[in-house]
């Protein structure tokens, strides 16, 4: 017949059951949080980047006015140095101001938006797979440094226009690739969880 503990190691026993008991709960209650958290982040980003891409185009691209043209950075063929030219000079000091202030801020906030939109739903394919949403972001905001040098010099020269010309052409294939990387991620998730529900 088993002796009974004595006292002080029955207190240490049920110490220990205590804190195990209290350190399962805290790890518990960390991966419901964490799981929240994620929901959050799966709807606001993308809930975000839809917003600032409507506010970009609803409200502040009728701003730019320049006789219909086309801006910079809605070319994905890229622009020589006569349309480059052609632009500038129908572009109305209003919308000169406004490309340059509003649109601008607008336009990177969107951008990193996307891209982190981009990594969200791409990250289940790897890290190599994030690299061509990262590069959209980089080229994106470095193309809208190179434009706003031409914009406030206000004359296009042939270098500066066709670097701003290549980081336009750039931006957009890194943007398609991104796109359609993270349509592939997304295929692959409902693939996944059909399985899993299956089973």
């Amino acid at each position: 017949m088993a002796r009974p503990l004595p006292a002080p190691a029955r207190s240490v026993c049920l110490y220990t059951e205590s804190y195990r008991i209290l350190g399962a709960n805290l790890v518990k209650r960390g991966r419901g949080a964490k799981g929240a958290m994620m929901k959050i982040v799966n709807w606001g980003l993308p809930l975000a980047t839809v917003l600032f891409y409507g506010l970009l185009v609803g409200w502040f691209a009728p701003v730019v006015d320049a006789g219909g043209l086309p801006p910079f950075d809605l070319r994905p063929f890229g622009y020589d140095l006569a349309e480059a030219q052609a632009f500038l000079a129908a572009l109305t000091p209003a919308g000169m101001a406004a490309y340059l202030g509003p649109v601008r801020i607008v336009d990177s906030v969107f951008t990193i938006l996307m891209m982190l939109t981009f990594v969200l739903a791409i990250r289940r394919l790897g890290w190599a797979a994030m690299i061509p949403a990262v590069l959209y972001g980089g080229l994106d905001l470095a193309e809208n440094r190179a434009v706003a040098g031409i914009l406030t010099s206000g004359i296009a020269e042939p270098g500066a226009v066709h670097a701003a010309s290549l980081l336009t052409q750039a931006k957009f294939a890194a943007f398609a690739l991104a796109a359609l990387l993270a349509l592939w991620a997304l295929i692959q998730n409902r693939r996944r969880k059909s399985m899993t529900g299956a089973s």
